[in-house]
């Protein structure tokens, strides 16, 4: 039997404008994000039925179904990733990639990256999980810039690279956030508020330090994390930020992501243990992309 294995990055957006157009090819997002390792590996083999699981636990989402639907041959998806479902990490787009090109590879022995690409974005955008993050992790890495909403093909994304010894830790919250859809249809014209100005003002200084004030002030207007989180954070981390001991930080939906080059004080995630979900993830800037190897 042959079997496949995938590697590809995580993508953490920091802010994001809603654009919705008459095509799905060309509705997206613009804003700015990083991308990031480790992200998830997978899996992929012909099976008696198809199943999919992330870290033991079978998946069942709307752009998924989608995908496989029209596909002939059942498949067996297994996902291994240091990152939780649902929190941040554009799961659900990194799902649709794996998919996308799962299917591919059993029908043809190959995938078409552009197709894969088309395949995965319009997925996302019927299903509501996600607008910019498959362009996000195909064509771009380290710091990324989306300047023109679509799959990719059609957007345009920026790489800004990033200095070897920057470092990002996550910390998934203890919180019932808002999932993508409900973010997408409630908050959409408080997302585009606060975000219309802020790809210009990183345009005009694309530095890793800038990106990260702009991700906070974003996140912290749209408001998906209580105020007592947001203030027990912020007398942890502003003093830090200040010393010079982190670059930055912000929020992406139940995940508080810290950028920083030194290593961190334990003592802060001590005292954010109230508040968090798990323990604290390490990561590093990913040049994005797909790993693939036939096994």
């Amino acid at each position: 039997m042959i079997r496949y294995r995938l590697q590809l990055p995580s993508h953490l957006t920091g802010f994001w404008r809603i654009h919705k157009a008459k095509t799905i090819m060309k509705t997206g997002s613009t804003g700015a994000g990083l991308v990031v390792e480790p992200g998830v590996q997978a899996l992929v083999e012909e099976a008696p039925k198809t199943i999919i699981t992330y870290n033991g636990v079978k998946v069942d989402i709307c752009p998924v179904k989608k995908i496989l639907g029209a596909h002939n041959k059942p498949l067996k998806i297994t996902i291994y990733s240091p990152t939780p479902l649902g929190a941040g990490y554009a799961s659900s787009a990194i799902l649709s990639i794996i998919a996308a090109i799962a299917v591919q590879l059993v029908e043809k022995g190959y995938y078409d990256y552009l197709e894969v690409g088309e395949k995965a974005h319009k997925a996302e955008v019927e299903c509501l999980t996600g607008l910019g993050d498959v362009i996000s992790i195909l064509q771009a890495g380290y710091l990324e810039i989306r300047t023109k909403p679509g799959a990719p093909g059609t957007g345009r994304v920026l790489t800004v690279p990033l200095r070897e010894s920057l470092r990002i830790t996550t910390l998934p919250l203890r919180i019932d956030g808002l999932q993508t859809p409900q973010i997408l249809t409630t908050l959409g014209d408080e997302i585009n508020k606060y975000s219309d100005n802020l790809l210009s003002k990183l345009l005009d200084n694309p530095t890793i330090e800038n990106f990260a004030s702009l991700a906070l002030e974003f996140t912290k207007k749209i408001k998906w994390i209580p105020v007592e989180i947001l203030s027990r954070v912020d007398d942890i981390l502003l003093p830090e930020l200040r010393k010079g001991n982190i670059i930055g930080y912000y929020y992406k939906k139940k995940t508080l992501v810290i950028i920083h080059e030194k290593s961190i004080d334990d003592n802060i995630f001590l005292n954010l243990k109230k508040y968090s979900a798990s323990p604290p993830i390490k990561h590093k800037p990913s040049p994005g992309g797909i790993v693939l190897a036939r096994t």
